[in-house]
């Protein structure tokens, strides 16, 4: 898990102060990613500090345009890389998160006792200590003062955020930057400087305009300002990053001046309707409810979960010498059909493992947090699935794990 990704009790949300906004251009304490941090590079330092690396994707994107990804700041790892894929994945991602990283402590660390289940909760393995750094570090950060800087130089100031590689506050402004380093280091010591591509609310213009743009095209749902990215961009949530939407884009947005989030095209699903049947299932209910995760395989199970859907229609009949019945939770998507909702797309029995299609029609990119209840009672026909024990899977292009996992008796 990476760090923001952890609920524990707090609200993550306010833990980072990342220069992010939604699309209604106000600025946002919302969570950091674990590997974000400045794009720009501090005069002030190394450049060997941090380099900039594509973490995710398929290849560059057409006219120039970057994935906000790609502009993400990696940390620089303590000593080389493990041979072990598992262990330099986890000194990465220390680095990333400004800890010690070098080989020898990323083995040992698993093997030091800890109370906080915090520690065991990230992407890589934490000590007690190290898990209370992380969540500690807002506290450390005046920002009060961070903004009361930023505000004297209003003309030229690009935003604040702390930087997560660094473990450090930092500020950008688009001019005197030596200066404003200088000072900043008499009244602010610990803040880092870098420079800005653009001020913060012109960022926030921008991104207004490109907002409408985007929307109006039909090209995605929604905006951010990134000011800690490529030393301040706009990001454009599209639907799907495809060439198509790319010539689009161009003809409106600089690629120096956005980046781009969205599904990959081969993770994309086209919009439309939910079919009533397919080969080898049909749709018995689908309505706004809550319910487990469960295969059915008798009449008397069904009645009960029947009650559960609050369907007004009698209860169907199935034959449960050939079928299963399914019941899928969205987990909060909902039924709605379109970007953010799910589709019942069908089904196949891979390795003995019946992988049930829920995919997010037009797109997944930049769900808003409401929790729409929702679930899909589907029938298939199982006569290829054999008796005994079966896993059940409920996946989707656009997911990397199955969205349910489990295993029942037939």
């Amino acid at each position: 898990m990476r760090f923001t990704e952890l609920m524990v009790g707090v609200a993550l949300a306010a833990l980072l102060l990342t220069g992010c906004s939604s699309s209604d251009g106000q600025a946002t304490q919302a969570a950091l990613d674990s590997s974000t941090s400045s794009g720009a590079v501090d005069p002030g330092t190394d450049a060997g500090d941090s380099s900039t690396s594509p973490v995710s994707g398929s290849g560059p994107l057409p006219f120039g345009f970057n994935r906000c990804d790609e502009l993400i700041a990696s940390g620089v790892v303590d000593g080389p890389l493990s041979d072990d894929p598992d262990i330099a994945a986890a000194q990465q991602w220390r680095a990333d998160n400004g800890l010690p990283s070098d080989e020898a402590w990323v083995r040992e660390v698993p093997t030091i006792a800890n109370e906080l289940p915090e520690a065991s909760a990230f992407d890589a393995p934490l000590t007690d200590e190290e898990a209370l750094s992380l969540f500690g570090r807002i506290d450390n950060v005046d920002f009060a003062s961070l903004a009361a800087y930023g505000a004297q130089h209003e003309e030229t100031f690009g935003g604040y955020w702390l930087d997560n590689t660094f473990n450090a506050p930092t500020m950008s402004f688009t001019e005197d930057v030596d200066e404003r380093r200088e000072e900043v280091a008499q009244l602010l010591p610990g803040v880092r400087v870098v420079e800005a591509n653009m001020t913060e609310p012109g960022l926030h213009a921008l991104q207004a305009e490109l907002t409408s743009q985007v929307t109006e095209r039909g090209l995605g749902n929604s905006s951010g300002v990134r000011t800690q990215l490529g030393g301040g961009v706009v990001s454009l949530y599209m639907h799907v990053l495809d060439e198509a939407t790319m010539a689009s884009v161009a003809e409106f947005a600089d690629p120096g001046l956005v980046c781009l989030e969205g599904q990959e095209a081969e993770q994309y699903t086209p919009p439309g309707p939910q079919a009533e049947s397919g080969e080898n299932w049909r749709l018995l209910a689908l309505e706004k409810v809550e319910v487990e995760f469960e295969a059915i395989f008798d009449q008397q199970t069904l009645a009960r979960t029947w009650t559960s859907f609050g369907s007004e229609e009698d209860i169907p009949t199935v034959d449960f010498e050939s079928d299963v019945v399914v019941t899928i939770p969205t987990n909060g998507m909902g039924i709605v059909n379109g970007p953010c909702g799910t589709r019942f797309d069908g089904w196949q029995l891979a390795n003995g493992v019946v992988q049930l299609d829920l995919p997010t029609p037009g797109g997944a990119t930049d769900c808003d947090a409401a929790w729409r209840p929702g679930a899909y009672l589907i029938a298939i026909a199982a006569a290829e699935i054999p008796a005994g024990p079966v896993t059940i899977e409920v996946s989707g292009r656009h997911r990397s794990e199955p969205m349910h996992s489990a295993t029942f008796e037939r």
